[in-house]
Order: C-alpha cells, then sequence, then structure tokens
C-alpha cells in the first residue's frame, strides 16, 4: 500500500485528532473507490465549522486545508491502513465493508502484479477459447450424426444354416440409424446354404439409405444315425458288407435329407479275413463334414463252430472258437506235450483242448504258445485242424503256427 503523508504537527494532540474523527461520505458508491485518489474529508468535533482535506499526489505529501488556508506539511509519515483503521470505528459494518473494499492492499511491486494479472486475463481467454472449440467441435459432430450421410457397415460374413437373425446382427451403423432388412419383418431366417445376399436399409427422419451385403451360409448341424442289433458278417467281406448288416440303418441330415451309404465309414481295429468280434464305430458325413458316429460290436463269420459243439464234429476240418482257460507244458510227459485247455480247463472232461506235441514245439509255433500263456487267458481264440477224439475230451492237433488265431482287439 502506497504512503500518504499527513501532519501530526498541528494544534491537536499529537495526531490522536484521528482517533475521534469520523468520516463523511457521498451516498454514491463510486466516491469510496475516489478515496484511495482523490480526497478523504475528516471533521473535527471540537472545531464544527472547520473541514480538513488531505490530497494524495504522486509525490504523497499531502496538503491539509482549513477553509481558505492551505499548509503544506511533511513531517511524520502516517499510512493509509492507519488512517483507515482510525476512521473505520466510527462507522458501521456495511460502511466499513465498503470502507476496506476501497483501501483494499495493492502489491508493492506494480510490475509483477500487472503481469500475473495480464496472465490471469490470457489464461482465462484461452480457456474460453479452448471450451469454445470444444463446443463447436461437438456441435459440428452431432451434427454430422443428426445430418450427415447413412453410413452401413456389414457386421458379420458368416451365417448359420437355420439360425435367426436381426438387422443389428447383420450390420451396424449410427446408433440414431434404425436398421431394417428388406423383405422381411423383425428377423432373418437362414434357410439355405452357401452364398445369400440381403439388403440392409438404415433409416433416420427423412434419410434413407440401402447396401446389399453378401454372406456365405454353413451348415454346423451334424446329421442323426440308428440301426438295431450288432452287424455280422462272413469272413473275407468288405466294409459295405457290414454297412448292408446293419439292422434299419437309418442316417439323415438337417440339410441333405437321407444319407446314402457313401457318406458312411467304419472307424476301429478290425480284420475282415479273420474272423472274430471287433469294437467298431459307424460314422456318417453330411455335405458340410459334421459327422456323426456310434459305437458297435462287428462279428466275423469265419464258418467257425463253438468250443463245445466241436465234439459233434469228430473227424472233420473245421475252426474251434473259444476262450483260453490255461496253456500247460508237460516236458515230463512222454513226448513233451503241450496243453491248450479252450471252454473249461482241465481235469473236466467237457473241455476242448489242443496238443502242440514237443518235436513241433518250436520256430514261430513256440512263440505263440508262449504268447498265449503271457497274454491270452480269457480271450477267445481259434484253432483250426482236424477234430479227433481222446479219453472223452475233443482235440486239435497243432503243428503249425497258422492254426492259432489269436483276437486283433484283445
Amino acid at each position: 500500500m502506497k504512503k500518504c503523508q499527513i501532519s501530526n504537527d498541528m494544534n491537536y494532540e499529537n495526531a490522536s485528532f484521528l482517533k475521534q474523527l469520523w468520516l463523511t461520505y457521498d451516498e454514491n458508491i463510486d466516491a469510496y473507490y475516489k478515496l484511495c485518489s482523490d480526497y478523504v474529508e475528516f471533521r473535527v468535533p471540537y472545531k464544527q465549522d472547520t473541514h480538513f482535506k488531505y490530497l494524495c499526489y504522486e509525490d504523497y505529501t499531502v496538503v491539509i486545508v482549513s477553509d481558505a488556508q492551505k499548509v503544506t506539511e511533511t513531517c511524520n509519515c502516517f499510512s493509509q491502513e492507519q488512517v483507515l483503521e482510525a476512521t473505520l470505528s466510527y462507522m458501521d459494518y456495511s460502511d466499513q465493508y465498503r470502507m476496506r473494499k476501497a483501501f483494499e492492499p495493492i502489491d508493492s511491486n506494480e510490475d509483477t502484479a500487472g503481469e500475473n494479472k495480464k496472465k490471469t486475463k490470457t489464461k482465462r481467454i484461452l480457456i474460453f477459447a479452448a471450451l469454445f472449440c470444444a463446443v463447436v467441435l461437438i456441435g459440428l459432430g452431432i451434427h454430422q450424426r443428426l445430418n450427415g450421410p447413412i453410413v452401413i457397415t456389414q457386421a458379420t460374413e458368416e451365417l448359420v444354416y437355420g439360425e435367426s437373425y436381426t438387422a443389428e446382427q447383420l450390420a451396424t451403423s449410427d446408433s440414431n440409424v434404425h436398421l431394417s432388412v428388406a423383405g422381411f419383418d423383425d428377423c432373418v431366417v437362414i434357410d439355405e446354404v452357401g452364398e445369400i445376399s440381403l439388403d440392409v436399409v438404415g433409416t433416420r427422419g427423412e434419410q434413407t439409405e440401402k447396401q446389399t451385403f453378401t454372406y456365405k451360409v454353413v451348415d454346423k448341424t451334424p446329421p442323426t444315425i440308428s440301426f438295431h442289433g450288432e452287424p455280422t458278417i462272413r469272413i473275407n467281406g468288405s466294409e459295405n458288407d457290414i454297412i448292408n448288416a446293419l439292422d434299419d440303418l437309418a442316417i439323415s441330415d438337417n440339410v441333405d435329407g437321407k444319407i446314402d451309404a457313401e457318406n458312411v465309414t467304419i472307424e476301429g481295429d478290425y480284420n475282415l479275413n479273420v474272423g472274430g468280434k471287433y469294437y467298431i464305430k459307424v460314422v456318417a458325413f453330411d455335405k458340410s463334414d459334421n459327422s456323426v458316429g456310434k459305437n458297435t460290436t462287428l462279428t466275423v463269420d469265419d464258418g467257425s463252430i463253438s468250443w463245445d459243439k466241436a465234439i459233434d464234429h469228430v473227424g472233420q476240418q473245421a475252426v474251434v472258437r473259444g476262450p483260453l482257460q490255461s496253456v500247460a507244458y508237460k516236458y515230463y510227459v512222454y513226448g513233451s506235450p503241450t496243453f491248450i485247455n479252450v471252454g473249461r480247463d482241465y481235469p473236466d472232461s467237457d473241455r476242448f483242448q489242443a496238443v502242440i506235441w514237443g518235436e513241433n514245439l518250436s520256430g514261430d509255433l513256440a512263440e505263440k504258445a508262449e504268447e498265449l500263456y503271457d497274454e491270452y487267458i480269457g480271450a477267445t481264440i481259434e484253432i483250426k485242424g482236424t477234430i479227433d477224439i481222446y479219453d472223452g475230451v475233443a482235440e486239435i492237433i497243432v503243428k503249425d503256427a497258422d492254426q492259432l488265431i489269436f483276437p486283433t482287439n484283445w
């Protein structure tokens, strides 16, 4: 705050008159803001007819005025804050507030204060300009969305047969654009496979735009398959024989309808040249390569007879099949025989047995006999040869490895 000089060398008690002065002011609010640059009028109580004024000049000298007399004093200095506080005690609250505003402190460094004001003003202008630009850009965007051209893009390229789709699933546009598919009401049901073209229409107020998109329709539903029983075919047959042996075979597809045998395959580990039972899977394909499978058991009939029927075919060439019960090498018996017991175990007289004499137990046959003992107890095996009988037990003498047939899926 600038300092104003005021005399305390007058005929008053060391400027204590300041505490006894009261301020007379104009009712116009502008008068309060003139206090810092124009004048402040004081009235002295015991000199009711005398008015004293001091003027603030650039040299900060206060001129005391008493009627027509002017006296210039440059004695002790009193700050405007001192003058203000001395006079405020004689004012009510609202007047005090306005007086304080009139004598509001000023930065001693006026250049810095002015520069700060300029910066603040510039900052406000820049903020206003930025806000104005943002409002303009937002307005342009809204205008563009409300009045610009309607843009429709394809949402997907692949559709699934049998499914239904809304226009919003087929294409996309702005949120204020209503989409529909020409020729359809609420949704489109896909009822053909391949490529299809659909017209998607966008509407916004009076504006309308149409785009034609191409979609690829795929079938993802596998066919169905059913049949009864387990297929049985003769030895040395073919895969078609298996398919033909499936009772009441029915394979159908949602797109292709009835599926022919050429679209059916048999999977599994089986041998059509070796009699026995095999676990297989019947698999059907539609034109879209969707597949379905069903497990079953295949029987390859090689004309063999059951072990318990062998006694009825003594003297005949046959293939006897049955579950392997045991393998016993009797090296201490004359001829060193190896007994293979089928159906029932030794010493049951109703069993069927195969005998390998020691003189033939070599090479491949010896290896097969060992495999029987190590791996195939409980499995259904087949034995080829002429059926004989010994002590009431049906038997076949095995001299060659080919006479022993093992299951392939054991």
